[in-house]
């Protein structure tokens, strides 16, 4: 259900430059591009990743190899978007930023990923750009997710359960509220 308020989201805002971390299998990448039209730049650890980063990061999803999944894309008629392997702690820095006014983040899961990722993010987006944050836990999972930015924005309460509870979106906007 998230996903979908996601698409949402994003086919409302209908963004120019939309930038995800977490492409995973580039589904999303997708729908984005589908939905909107929108330069696209995906960052993940795709074959880099590592069992000590799933350990860390609470991955338990397979991953993807960066060369599979820009042929995914590009045979679904996607040419428009860029895909950046690698840990963000490093990758963003080194980033050549463009600008870009819409941002999904759903990489790591650890708070220490997700602050690195968001930090980035609100520092480098369009002013008024818009960012949703998926792992917002209900109840909070102590050492996951996104729920110490609450009060910066808007929780987007969807019926997806887990085995812990619920999981939410996060919106922020920059500079304002939900």
């Amino acid at each position: 259900m998230r996903y979908k308020d996601l698409l949402d989201i994003v086919r409302e805002l209908n963004p120019y430059h939309v930038v995800e971390i977490g492409t995973w299998n580039g589904k999303r990448a997708a729908e984005f591009m589908a939905v909107s039209n929108c330069e696209y730049t995906g960052f993940d650890l795709f074959e880099d990743a590592t069992k000590e980063t799933d350990k860390h990061e609470y991955n338990v999803k397979p991953h993807n190899n960066i060369i599979d999944v820009a042929s995914r894309l590009e045979g679904l008629g996607f040419h428009n978007f860029t895909l950046v392997k690698g840990n963000t702690n490093d990758t963003l820095r080194e980033w050549p930023k463009s600008n870009f006014d819409f941002a999904y983040i759903d990489g790591g899961h650890s708070i220490e990923t997700i602050k690195n990722d968001f930090d980035f993010i609100y520092e480098n987006i369009d002013e008024g750009g818009t960012i949703v944050l998926d792992d917002y836990y209900f109840p909070e999972i102590e050492g996951m997710g996104c729920n110490f930015l609450e009060d910066m924005g808007e929780v987007i309460k969807s019926t997806d359960k887990t085995d812990q509870g619920f999981v939410y979106l996060l919106k922020v906007i920059k500079n304002g509220s939900g």
